[in-house]
């Protein structure tokens, strides 16, 4: 990814396609919830941060499932909705 990711951006994104917020001791979970189920995809971020690392976009691509930098960057800029994200995981099997 080219650009520096905020943690509040990344958390728009999530809670726009369907990831759910859940609370822990330093850290925040979000979980994708499909069909009212709780499903294996989700992603940890630090309450510490403002932005997040390389290292960290790489890996919290590779949670959500996404496998180029243009899908991630449509993810949290929003082209890519809630409908297309769920589509996109059932076509690679990951729901």
């Amino acid at each position: 990814m080219s650009r520096t990711v905020k943690i509040r951006e990344l958390e728009s994104a999530l809670t726009k396609k369907g990831f759910k917020r859940e609370e822990g001791g330093k850290h925040t979970k979000y979980f994708l919830v499909v069909d009212g189920k709780k499903t294996k995809i989700f992603t940890v971020l630090s309450r510490s941060q403002d932005q997040i690392s390389k290292d960290l976009t790489k890996r919290i691509m590779k949670q959500l499932k996404f496998e180029n930098n243009n899908l991630f960057e449509e993810f949290i800029e929003c082209p890519m909705d809630y409908e297309k994200y769920i589509g996109y995981l059932k076509n690679r099997n990951q729901i």
